[in-house]
C-alpha cells in the first residue's frame, strides 16, 4: 500500500492542469434529525460521493463539490474561492432556517478547510473529517499530488511561509476555539496528497483543546485508500449516527 496507489493516481491524471472552479452545491433529503453540511473531495462530484459512501447515510445533506481553485496557484485565488464558499454556506443557512435545526459538518480532503472554518463560527453538533491538514500553503509545498500548484506558486513569488500568512485566517489551525465536542478525524500514514505530518500536528492540536476528540490512523494507506476504506466503514457502521 504505502501511498503507491496515490501516486499512480497523481500520474496518470492527465488532466491534472485543467481546473473546474464551479461551485456547486446540491441539497439531499434522507431521513434523519440533523442536516449535514459536507464538503468532497478535490475533484469529486455527488455521483463518485455516493457510489463510494462517502456521504452521511442519515439526515438531509447540503452537499458542496470543491472548486479547484480552493488549492490556488496564489493566496488571492485560494481566499476569493473561499470566501465564495463562505458566503454562499451564509445565504444557506438563511434560506433553510439552519439556526433552528441541529446541523453537522463532513469534510473530506481538501473539503476539511471549509469544514473546520464553518463549524467555528456556526454553533454545530457534530464534525467528522478526513485527511485535513494544519496549514494549506504548508500542505501545497510538501506535497506531491501539489507539484503543479507548487511550481505556479513558486513563479507567482511564494513560499509555504508566506503563502500561509496571506491566509492566515481561513487555515484550520486557526480555527479550532469553538468547535463542537464531538469531532472524529482520519488520517493516512501514507498520503501523497495531503501530508500525514500536517494531519497529526492539527490532531494533537485539537487534542489539546479536547481530549475526547477521535484520532483514527490508518497507517498502511495512502489518502485514495484511507478514503475508500472510510466509505466502507461507513457503508458498514454508518458514522453519521
Amino acid at each position: 500500500m504505502l501511498g503507491l496507489l496515490d501516486i499512480v493516481a497523481i500520474i496518470s491524471n492527465k488532466n491534472s492542469g485543467q481546473f473546474n472552479n464551479n461551485l456547486k452545491r446540491i441539497f439531499v433529503e434522507q431521513t434523519g434529525d440533523l442536516t449535514w453540511i459536507c464538503f468532497l473531495p478535490w475533484r469529486t462530484d455527488l455521483k463518485t460521493a455516493k457510489k463510494y459512501n462517502l456521504l452521511p447515510k442519515e439526515g438531509n445533506l447540503i452537499v458542496y463539490e470543491v472548486p479547484d481553485n480552493l488549492l490556488g496557484a496564489t493566496p488571492q485565488i485560494t481566499l476569493d474561492t473561499f470566501n465564495s464558499i463562505s458566503q454562499d454556506f451564509k445565504a444557506v443557512f438563511k434560506e433553510y432556517e439552519l439556526g433552528n435545526k441541529d446541523i453537522a459538518f463532513w469534510g473530506l480532503s481538501a473539503g476539511t478547510m471549509p469544514a473546520f472554518y464553518l463549524a467555528n463560527r456556526y454553533t454545530c453538533r457534530k464534525l467528522i473529517v478526513a485527511c485535513p491538514t494544519v496549514r494549506l500553503g504548508e500542505g501545497i509545498f510538501s506535497a506531491f499530488a501539489a507539484r503543479n500548484i507548487r511550481k505556479k506558486s513558486i513563479e507567482n513569488g511564494y513560499n509555504a511561509r508566506t503563502y500561509d500568512e496571506l491566509i492566515r485566517d481561513i487555515n484550520i489551525e486557526n480555527n479550532l476555539k469553538h468547535l463542537p465536542e464531538d469531532i472524529t478525524i482520519h488520517l493516512a500514514r501514507f498520503d501523497k496528497f495531503v501530508p500525514f505530518f500536517g494531519g497529526n500536528k492539527l490532531a494533537s492540536k485539537i487534542k489539546e483543546i479536547n481530549k475526547d476528540v477521535v484520532i483514527k490512523k490508518h497507517n498502511i494507506y495512502g489518502h485514495i485508500l484511507t478514503l475508500y476504506f472510510f466509505g466502507k466503514e461507513n457503508k458498514k457502521v454508518n458514522l453519521s449516527h
